[in-house]
């Protein structure tokens, strides 16, 4: 049953929808403008007295880390935010982490990597495997990580998992893609004709823009979409009824299983892209929640 707050959430969002279709944000100084504002409207304190944040400085950027204060330290989150690669982390994405956390009983660690225009690919890229290859070494093995992206962070989370495959490294022990973007070309007939309440169709291109520039987005390295997909560690894939990502979630987990990677798709009905992010005030939020957790608590 849909409930009173997503349904008055389509009211609302459409505003949102029509801006970012006639926001110049393909101009460097509007997206900084734009970035400004935005860090302006997320609530402070996200982050409860009983739990721990910490931040480490890892190459050229962060690495943040969360903790509940009766959490055990031997499994972890590897969490990958989205925002379009030109968005950095923020309280939205630090409530996902301080739920997700005390829910699993698992530690989160998130890279807070470089992100465009000021950096171009494969600036996240590298910032998020670097990331990695840091929490390797802190004592953890594959086995004991989940890795988690959402949106964009998905894409970062994909490539990585295929970059670790190719140079013969032991995979995390599962992974979460929530709305992923995976094709990068974003040409299909299904994303220009999506309902999603929230994300305009001429905004995602801009974005993308900034961060991989001039380059063929038809590659795999690029639209890791389009890779060879054998050999993933068992993967949950989830996107919104709505979403304007929905089809790239469907085509990978279609891909994805004639490669012989054994995945689990889930389109939350009703629902568009983002809404993820409005846990506790969305019970369809929530919901996806519990399935992430419910997801985690195999490994």
């Amino acid at each position: 049953m849909t409930s009173w707050q997503l349904r008055l959430s389509r009211i609302l969002l459409p505003g949102m929808r029509w801006f970012q279709g006639i926001y110049p944000a393909e101009n460097v100084n509007a997206l900084l403008r734009w970035r400004k504002w935005s860090q302006g409207q997320v609530e402070p304190g996200a982050v409860p007295t009983d739990f721990q944040k910490e931040l480490y400085k890892v190459g050229q950027a962060n690495v943040l880390f969360y903790n509940h204060k009766n959490n055990e330290k031997h499994k972890v989150i590897y969490y990958i935010h989205g925002s379009g690669f030109c968005f950095g982390w923020n309280s939205h994405f630090e409530r996902i982490a301080v739920q997700l956390t005390r829910q699993t009983g698992r530690p989160i660690y998130a890279p807070d990597y470089r992100i465009a225009p000021e950096h171009t690919y494969p600036a996240a890229h590298e910032d998020s495997m670097a990331g990695y290859q840091w929490l390797l070494g802190q004592g953890y093995q594959p086995e004991d990580i989940i890795l988690f992206g959402d949106s964009s962070g998905g894409h970062i989370g994909l490539s990585m998992l295929l970059q670790l495959r190719d140079q013969g490294a032991q995979l995390p022990a599962a992974a979460i893609l929530l709305s992923a973007m995976l094709d990068i070309t974003l040409t299909e007939h299904y994303y220009w004709h999506s309902r999603d309440n929230f994300v305009h169709p001429r905004f995602p291109p801009k974005l993308n823009k900034h961060y991989f520039q001039n380059r063929a987005l038809d590659q795999p390295e690029i639209s890791p979409l389009f890779s060879d997909l054998h050999g993933l560690p068992p993967l949950l894939i989830m996107a919104g009824e709505r979403d304007i990502l929905r089809w790239d979630a469907e085509r990978f987990s279609e891909y994805a299983r004639l490669a012989g990677s054994e995945n689990q798709l889930v389109i939350e009905p009703g629902v568009w892209h983002g809404w993820y992010l409005f846990t506790t005030y969305l019970p369809e939020a929530d919901a996806t929640l519990t399935r992430i957790v419910n997801f985690c608590k195999q490994f």
